[in-house]
């Protein structure tokens, strides 16, 4: 399973340090607000559920995959090209 734990954030004489590098509190602030405003402009989230209780072995299948979302789109791109949407 993957670890959705986020490495802990040292600080030191009022930085922080995070990604390899040392920030002030409004520096770190205006990269997160950047990063927001990135990821909504550019990417597209899609978000479903599967019953733990009906389909333990879909969920284990989906989380012994190395990439996740790699995988789900190779699936769409076959299906697609099967339906010559593309």
């Amino acid at each position: 399973m993957r670890s959705t734990k986020k490495k802990p954030v040292q600080k030191k004489n009022g930085k922080v340090y995070v990604r390899g590098r040392t920030w002030t509190k409004a520096q770190l602030a205006a990269y997160s607000e950047y990063q927001v405003k990135y990821q909504k402009e550019s990417y597209r989230s899609f978000v479903f559920r599967i019953s733990r209780e009906k389909d333990p072995d879909m969920i284990a299948f989906l989380e012994s995959q190395e990439n996740l979302t790699d995988y789900i789109r190779k699936l769409i791109d076959r299906d697609m090209k099967a339906r010559n949407v593309r």
